[in-house]
């Protein structure tokens, strides 16, 4: 194949490597195979990519940035901080993985989170906040283990109960209710003790009209 511009040529590295991972998965993918899909010679495959764990992380990347372009797109379409967070981890929950032939990772949740999470909480006002990095992981993490909930099933119960289970537990960590909601007792969040103990994941205050988030 006669070689295309640089962006090209990566594109089309990255698309025969997603080709041959889905084929061989990640442990017996091979460089050679890699090339062989694409229609270029290995040494056009290790200019590009120093080895095969190079390439496997231009994969996730790749898909990082697409999932949060979609994502983005996804939540400008929501009118309310409350619908951003809950429809935007309900996205990344069902299209953040990148396919059965990777598993999941971390760094890639992590990665997606920051590109998604730090436009949308910064026009809500929080993007300053002194927890934010801590809110970023919780959200990344969240997203990893409600993925493995939902995954392998067709019908929409497991997705109803997740999006419950967001409603109910993340909402608050970022949106606390208004204080008339509990009149004349100090704000608690669902499932904290009054020793400060139970909660798993960040929380939020009303400081004025400044929402901010708290550890547990």
């Amino acid at each position: 194949m006669s070689l295309a511009p640089g962006g090209a040529t990566r594109a089309a590295l990255l698309d025969a490597a997603e080709t041959c991972l889905e084929r061989f998965g990640a442990e017996k993918m091979l460089m050679n195979d890699v090339a062989r899909e694409a229609g270029f010679s290995r040494p056009t495959l290790y200019r590009y990519f120093a080895d095969r764990e190079a390439l496997i992380r231009g994969v996730r990347s790749r898909h990082s940035e697409r999932v949060a372009r979609r994502a983005l797109r996804h939540i400008a379409r929501q009118r309310t901080l409350e619908d951003k967070i809950v429809e935007g981890l309900m996205f990344l929950i069902e299209h953040g993985r990148a396919g059965a032939h990777l598993p999941a990772n971390p760094g890639t949740a992590r990665a997606i989170a920051d590109r998604v999470w730090i436009p949308v909480l910064g026009e809500a006002g929080l993007g300053d906040d002194d927890h934010l990095d801590e809110a970023l992981d919780w959200l990344a993490h969240l997203n990893l283990q409600m993925a493995a909930h939902v995954e392998g099933h067709d019908d929409t119960d497991a997705r109803v109960r997740v999006r419950a289970l967001i409603r109910r537990f993340v909402l608050p960590a970022f949106i606390a209710p208004p204080p008339e909601a509990l009149p004349g007792t100090p704000h608690r969040l669902p499932g904290r003790t009054r020793s400060g103990r139970g909660h798993s994941g960040p929380q939020s205050c009303v400081s004025g009209h400044r929402r901010s988030f708290h550890p547990p």
